[in-house]
C-alpha cells in the first residue's frame, strides 16, 4: 500500500473527539486539507489498496490560529450552562468558581418544557425563578431555551419533555432515539407541525412572556428570511446599570450586513423604544478601535463618559462606556 494512504486510511478510521487534527481523503480534482475540528467526525470509507492513491495537497492552517485579537462582541463575554438538558447537570462546586471567572456575562437555562408546565395551565415557574433571582442578583444575566424533545428517560419530565399531557390530548407523535423509532420506553417527540402541540405549546410561550416586562426589555432582529443577520437588546433589568439608566448591549451584525444600513436601523428602532420606556437614557460598552459602531454612536448623539485599560482575553483594550441622555 502506499505510504501516504496508508496514514490516510489509520486516520480516518480513528474516531475523532474534542479538539484533534485529522485529514480528509477525495479522489479527483479535490483537496486534501489539514484541518482542526471540534466535533466529532463521521468515519470515512477509503478506497481499496488496488485503486489510484488521490492527490495529496497538506495545508497547514497551524500559523493562521488567531489567540490574541478581541472579538468583535464585546460585553458579551463567557456564558455558563446552568442547568442544561436536565435540572441536575452541570452545577458547580463553588459559586465562587462561576462569579470569579473572568468575563462572565450570563447563565444559559435549557429545561423541558415539562418541568414548567407539569399539568396544563399550571405552572411551576420556582424551578427557574431561583436560579434567576440568586444569579442576577450577582450582576449575570440570562437567557433561556425551553426544549420540545430530550434523549434521555430518566426522569418523565425527560421522556416527555412536550408534557405528556399534551400528547393525552390527542397531539401526534412518536417514540424516537437518535432519530430511530423505539417502544414507548423511548423518549416521546411530537409531529412538530400538529395543531394541538401546536396551540398547547403557544398558550405556554404566552404565558412565559407574559412574566417579563416588555415595557423595559426587548431584543430586535433581522432576518434575510432564512437566517438571523443582526440583532440588539435593550435591557431595562441590568442590576449594575447605574442611575436608572438601560443597558443597550449584544448589537451584533453579520459580516455580509455591514455598510448597508441595517446597523443604523438597529441602533434606530432600539432608541425609539428606549424613549418608549420613560427611562432618563441608556448606556453601552464597546471597545477603542471600533470605528464603524462609533461613527453610529456619535450620530445618535451617545457621549464617551468613561475610557479605562483594562485586559480581555489575555489581550490589553481600553474600554470605553458611551452614555446618551434621552431626556
Amino acid at each position: 500500500m502506499n505510504p501516504t494512504l496508508a496514514l490516510l486510511t489509520a486516520l480516518l478510521l480513528i474516531p475523532l473527539v474534542g479538539g484533534a487534527t485529522c485529514y480528509a481523503a477525495a479522489g479527483g480534482n479535490d483537496i486534501i486539507d489539514r484541518i482542526t475540528v471540534k466535533t466529532p467526525l463521521r468515519r470515512t470509507q477509503v478506497a481499496a489498496a488496488e485503486a489510484p492513491p488521490p492527490r495529496l495537497i497538506v495545508r497547514d492552517l497551524t500559523p493562521l490560529q488567531d489567540a490574541t485579537r478581541v472579538l468583535v462582541n464585546p460585553q458579551k463575554g463567557w456564558y455558563h450552562h446552568y442547568p442544561d438538558n436536565h435540572p441536575n447537570k452541570y452545577q458547580i462546586a463553588r459559586d465562587a468558581d462561576l462569579l470569579g471567572f473572568p468575563g462572565m456575562d450570563h447563565l444559559y437555562i435549557r429545561l423541558a418544557w415539562a418541568y414548567l408546565e407539569p399539568k396544563e395551565g399550571q405552572f411551576d415557574w420556582a424551578v427557574i425563578d431561583r436560579i434567576i433571582e440568586k444569579w442576577t442578583a450577582h450582576g449575570l444575566g440570562i437567557s433561556f431555551r425551553i426544549s420540545c424533545k430530550e434523549t434521555s428517560t430518566d426522569r418523565i419530565e425527560q421522556q416527555f419533555a412536550t408534557p405528556r399531557w399534551v400528547m393525552e390530548a390527542g397531539a401526534q407523535g412518536g417514540h424516537y432515539r437518535m432519530g430511530k423509532a423505539t417502544g414507548p420506553e423511548g423518549p416521546w417527540e411530537p409531529a412538530f407541525d400538529d395543531p394541538v402541540f401546536l396551540a398547547k405549546l403557544d398558550r405556554f410561550l404566552a404565558a412565559f412572556a407574559a412574566r417579563y416586562d416588555p415595557r423595559q426589555d426587548v431584543i430586535l432582529s433581522t432576518d434575510d428570511g432564512a437566517r438571523t443577520t443582526g440583532s440588539i437588546t435593550v435591557d431595562g433589568s441590568d442590576p449594575a446599570a447605574p442611575g436608572g439608566l438601560l443597558h443597550l448591549r449584544w448589537f451584533i451584525l453579520a459580516g455580509g450586513e455591514r455598510g448597508r444600513g441595517a446597523g443604523r436601523a438597529l441602533l434606530e428602532e432600539s432608541l425609539a423604544f428606549a424613549r418608549s420606556t420613560g427611562r432618563p437614557g441608556v448606556y453601552l460598552w464597546t471597545f477603542a478601535g471600533l470605528d464603524a459602531a462609533r461613527r453610529l454612536y456619535d450620530a445618535a448623539g451617545f457621549r464617551l463618559a468613561e475610557e479605562q485599560v483594562g485586559e480581555t482575553w489575555g489581550t490589553r483594550v481600553t474600554e470605553q462606556r458611551f452614555v446618551l441622555d434621552l431626556g
